[in-house]
């Protein structure tokens, strides 16, 4: 795989210097071209529980439009101040229709990035970002909304199941891999499928290594998710990208008792390269 065309989603609701950055730090690794686009909140559920007046609901819109576009312009004018071939695109669409649409559009890139969405599965972050891994079919880097990411993506832990999902997200994430100074395969025991007890950690391992990828192996087997356990490492290692598959179990069963993947973006403090 390789990365030469991005498309950058903003909705202007969280700090440029999280996924614009990101953004920005990968088109420019890669030399890559990016495609900005503004994806304006949709406040309408909020406000209809509210029974919010119409003209209320008319201002929101716009507030979140104003946004959205005022957060892409700032990313393209740094890009261009950074000498990152760029351009900015809007989307006349309802915020309703928008994640049909940018699931759709995102195929014809190589990777989309976007702010890490909240867990809470009705708010219209949440239904982008699932729109995108879902339909895309091409891997998503979410970005906190609440912190700086270190913008080096040279330390990289993947975080391995021995799953499809987390099998693509290996395959998708090699460039990254490439240009890494050190990677590590995080598993957590308990959290592998049968099959990995005939192909262990060290397999996916040996596949990288015919990439030209050197990776260490980690076994955890603490307490506590294992979410926690992987992001206890990943704070010690000081990695400043996250690889994984998404949503191994169906999005109904994430949403009523919680998972891996629910859990990660719930925490995520560094940016995490998602597939499915």
């Amino acid at each position: 795989m390789m990365i030469g065309d991005i498309l950058a989603l903003t909705d202007g609701e969280e700090p440029v210097s999280s996924s614009g950055d990101v953004a920005l730090e990968i088109a420019r690794t890669f030399s890559a071209h990016l495609t900005i686009v503004g994806t304006p909140r949709d406040p309408g559920q909020i406000f209809y529980l509210a029974q919010a007046p119409a003209k209320v609901l008319v201002e929101a819109v716009r507030h979140f439009n104003h946004n959205a576009d005022n957060a892409a312009m700032v990313i393209a004018e740094r890009a261009g101040a950074n000498s990152i071939k760029c351009q900015r695109r809007t989307i006349e669409a309802l915020p309703s229709e928008l994640p049909a649409i940018i699931g759709r559009i995102a195929r014809r890139f190589d990777l989309c990035v976007l702010p890490l969405p909240s867990v809470e599965s009705n708010h219209a972050d949440q239904k982008l970002f699932e729109a995108v891994l879902f339909h895309s079919g091409r891997p998503v880097i979410c970005a906190p909304r609440d912190c700086v990411p270190r913008l080096t993506f040279d330390r990289i832990s993947i975080a391995w199941d021995g799953g499809r999902q987390a099998a693509r997200a290996v395959a998708d994430s090699l460039p990254f891999l490439r240009r890494a100074h050190w990677v590590e395969i995080v598993s957590v025991s308990g959290s592998r499928e049968t099959a990995e007890d005939e192909f262990p950690a060290w397999t996916i391992a040996n596949h990288l290594a015919c990439h030209g990828v050197t990776c260490e192996i980690k076994q955890l087997a603490g307490k506590g998710t294992i979410a926690s356990q992987i992001f206890a490492r990943v704070a010690e290692t000081q990695s400043d990208l996250i690889v994984m598959g998404g949503y191994r179990h169906s999005r109904l069963r994430e949403a009523l008792i919680g998972g891996t993947t629910r859990d990660l973006l719930e925490s995520a403090r560094i940016p995490i390269l998602m597939s499915r």
